[in-house]
């Protein structure tokens, strides 16, 4: 990716200078334009409760709530998380200032596309397994 950076001397001239960003690719993120996008794996109980989690994204933590009845694939997105936007000769002015601050900088979102991990049989404790299914018949969800 060629960027061109525009700086402005004391006597009112502008040079150009252009420069090549490379960009790496990263197992934890993927990119579609100023967004950055990445898995997030929720137990089953936080998808059906709710849950208030602590996500990282590329510029640190943030905080990330999970609606209750959240779906397998559904896709939660934290604002101000994700990649700068580039503009026609260079980055926004407002990029160039990162001071760091939520939602100082223009930047794209960090969108986290929800797993959801159901335990294996194995892990389940008996009473575990007994409270589901005294779940599912109050439920009355299908077992097959």
């Amino acid at each position: 990716m060629v960027v061109t950076h525009r700086t402005q001397s004391s006597h009112s001239a502008t040079t150009c200078l252009p420069t090549t960003t490379q960009v790496h690719d990263d197992s934890h993120f993927w990119r579609k334009g100023n967004d950055l996008y990445s898995p997030l794996c929720i137990c089953f109980t936080d998808a059906i409760l709710g849950a208030t989690l602590t996500v990282t994204t590329v510029w640190g933590t943030r905080t990330l709530v999970v609606p209750p009845g959240t779906q397998h694939g559904a896709l939660l997105a934290v604002k101000g998380a994700g990649a700068r936007r580039v503009v026609p000769g260079g980055l926004s002015a407002a990029s160039s200032m990162d001071d760091g601050s939520d939602g100082q900088v223009d930047r794209g979102r960090h969108v986290f596309q929800v797993v959801v991990q159901v335990p294996q049989l194995g892990v389940l404790t008996a009473q575990e397994l007994a409270q589901l299914r005294s779940l599912q018949a109050l439920l009355a969800i299908d077992g097959d």
